[in-house]
């Protein structure tokens, strides 16, 4: 059985059970929206990734911060979910590179540790939101939501 997919009347299933979607969420993922997502862990990318693609939307995903990077000269995010403790550059040493370089795309921080004081210091810094794991798909499609530029119109 599929940990996501889509149920009648625009709800969506999560293990056999159906949760309405935030306000909204269907008529931005009828512009598939493409979200970046940062995380060391597959399993947390692959389910995200799930997640997204069962609500209309492009997930990529990224193990490291120099995949995503180098993935910015190819395809603009319209939201970018970093895990805040990587192996490598931290979420907000990510963040504040992406800004240097010019990717304007809000940042949603993960983290599985939930300190008070860092998700001020995250917010302060930028980031569009502070989301703790275990995410909830419900939160998480609604901050995405909230949070994402749609794509520019092609004319």
């Amino acid at each position: 059985m599929a940990l996501w997919s889509n149920a009648e009347g625009g709800d969506l299933m999560i293990r056999g059970q159906a949760h309405a979607l935030p306000e909204g969420i269907l008529a931005m993922a009828a512009r598939s929206l493409r979200v970046a997502i940062l995380d060391d862990d597959p399993s947390v990318r692959t389910a995200i990734s799930r997640l997204l693609k069962a609500s209309g939307m492009i997930g990529d995903t990224f193990a490291t911060s120099i995949d995503l990077f180098n993935a910015m000269e190819k395809a603009r995010p319209d939201c970018i979910l970093v895990d805040l403790y990587m192996p490598t550059l931290d979420g907000l040493e990510v963040m504040n590179y992406l800004r240097e370089i010019g990717i304007g795309a809000p940042v949603i921080i993960m983290t599985a540790h939930d300190d008070p004081a860092l998700r001020d210091s995250c917010i302060k810094a930028g980031a569009t939101a502070y989301l703790r794991k275990p995410l909830e798909a419900a939160e998480l499609l609604d901050t995405i939501t909230r949070s994402a530029k749609p794509p520019a119109d092609i004319n």
